[in-house]
């Protein structure tokens, strides 16, 4: 378990072979936040020993332990490597399996392979610009968001790109997913919900109708049924895949009749499909979405 304390300090904890929680310091963040308010000045990308991890600004975090290869080799094997240039810093982070990607603000990023010990530098030519957020694929493809840019599909291997048509403001982009139907969402920040679909090249934007921030963005994959969205700003909304479109959870006629406009903290969905959500002014919501009675069914011809 991974604890991030108020003064940005990262610990690892763990239970031993004998039971006994076993507490480690990973990272000590003192020299990187404003005293004033405890916030981080820039993301961090730390390395120790062990160890290589993220710490964003916005508290994403992400550790990965070195490979046997890397041992006794010097803690700062992999920063060497990634060496920022100047006026430059790390904007973006994300973890493939035994990789970890790392964006930088002047339009680089980097590969890192904490089992092996490799790093690799990539960019997009011609189009150089903060890499504000990076997904990743089961097909070692890439989806990469460079500011003022676009966004574009990026192979690794081949170090090629394509720039797709894809209606985001790519400069907001701050989280990025792949549903359970293979398509692709991007999240602005705290602004509105970008679908993409990678096979007809069509994008649909879903903007919140709320704005503010009372909580974290949080999505639900309910597979068939749709993808559950709640706003940074508390708006729970779900996405029908049959008609793309998008609405309120306010618009359920139980939670209607009760407070129309009400937000939400937080929501999950339990093993038997079941939405619960925490109102901030009602209490707790249950919703059950029935499975779909009829099916699609592919005919051989």
């Amino acid at each position: 378990m991974l604890l991030l304390t108020k003064d940005k300090n990262l610990f690892l904890a763990r239970v031993d072979e004998q039971g006994k929680v076993q507490i480690e310091l990973l990272f000590e963040a003192k020299d990187y936040i404003d005293s004033s308010n405890y916030m981080l000045k820039s993301n961090l990308f730390f390395e120790n020993n062990a160890y290589i991890g993220w710490i964003g600004v916005d508290y994403k975090i992400n550790v990965l332990p070195k490979g046997e290869a890397l041992k006794g080799k010097p803690a700062d094997f992999f920063l060497n490597q990634v060496k920022l240039n100047s006026g430059s810093n790390f904007s973006s982070s994300v973890i493939q399996d035994k990789l970890m990607w790392l964006g930088t603000s002047d339009g680089y990023f980097y590969c890192i392979d904490s089992e092996k010990g490799n790093v690799t530098r990539h960019y997009i030519p011609q189009n150089m610009g903060a890499v504000t957020d990076i997904l990743t694929t089961s097909a070692k493809a890439l989806y990469v968001s460079v500011a003022n840019k676009g966004v574009f599909e990026y192979s690794p291997d081949k170090r090629k790109s394509k720039k797709i048509n894809v209606d985001v403001n790519e400069r907001l982009v701050s989280h990025s997913f792949i549903d359970s139907y293979n398509k692709l969402w991007f999240h602005e920040n705290e602004r509105a919900v970008v679908y993409y679909d990678p096979v007809t090249n069509k994008s649909r934007r879903y903007p919140f109708s709320v704005s503010g921030k009372i909580t974290s963005f949080i999505v639900e994959d309910a597979g068939e049924q749709g993808v559950l969205f709640l706003s940074p700003a508390g708006e729970a909304l779900f996405f029908d895949r049959d008609n793309l479109t998008m609405c309120s959870i306010n618009q359920i006629k139980s939670i209607m009749d009760v407070s129309p406009n009400q937000l939400f903290f937080h929501f999950f969905i339990d093993d038997e499909g079941t939405v619960w959500l925490s109102s901030t002014e009602k209490g707790v919501y249950h919703v059950y979405f029935p499975k779909k009675q009829f099916r699609t069914l592919a005919c051989n011809k």
